[in-house]
């Protein structure tokens, strides 16, 4: 016994030189815009639980519902074709949910920070110990498979090598006084 679902999405076949397909037919989108007191009262609707509106409507002003709704889906029932939160479901969760998301992510990117940098500080003193202050421009010490103009395209670029005004002090100061090699140490 074979079952088919239908998509709650209407599907139609269309032809190609390579046969049938189906493919998705979409829908003009026709939401209407709601102020923040209508998404606070939405919300509410929804079954959230709001002990300070004030607090709320700031939160909706300066960080948007759009944005905090990623953190409602966590707080919603999820078989369900509405959004209607948990009972006892607080704005308070929702925001040190948010919260608590901007914090490791700054966290996170300044631990990459660090380690990108620690790396990248790593292999410019072992090779310039070991081949020079240029390096870089020797494409003999790269795989024959590596892009070697593509790095020194990508190196001017973020040097500002050809823009006086995307170069930092020492870039520009290095460009001002050397000729040879054409880029500073990096």
């Amino acid at each position: 016994m074979v079952f088919i679902t239908i998509p709650a999405t209407p599907l139609h076949w269309m032809r190609t030189s390579a046969g049938f397909f189906m493919s998705k037919i979409y829908q003009p989108y026709e939401k209407t815009v709601l102020n923040i007191d209508q998404q606070l009262e939405l919300l509410v609707k929804q079954g959230l639980i709001v002990k300070n509106p004030k607090r709320v409507l700031h939160y909706l002003r300066f960080i948007s519902y759009h944005l905090l709704s990623g953190y409602f889906r966590t707080f919603q029932l999820q078989n369900t074709s509405e959004y209607i939160f948990k009972k006892g479901t607080t704005f308070d969760s929702i925001i040190s949910l948010y919260i608590f998301d901007r914090k490791l992510r700054l966290l996170v990117m300044d631990a990459v920070e660090r380690i990108e940098v620690a790396v990248r500080t790593t292999i410019s003193s072992t090779m310039c110990e070991k081949y020079g202050p240029h390096w870089y421009l020797k494409p003999m010490l790269f795989k024959s498979s590596f892009n070697h103009q593509g790095l020194i395209e990508t190196i001017e670029r973020e040097t500002g090598f050809n823009n006086p005004k995307k170069q930092n002090k020492s870039c520009g100061n290095y460009f001002k006084n050397y000729s040879k090699p054409h880029l500073p140490l990096v």
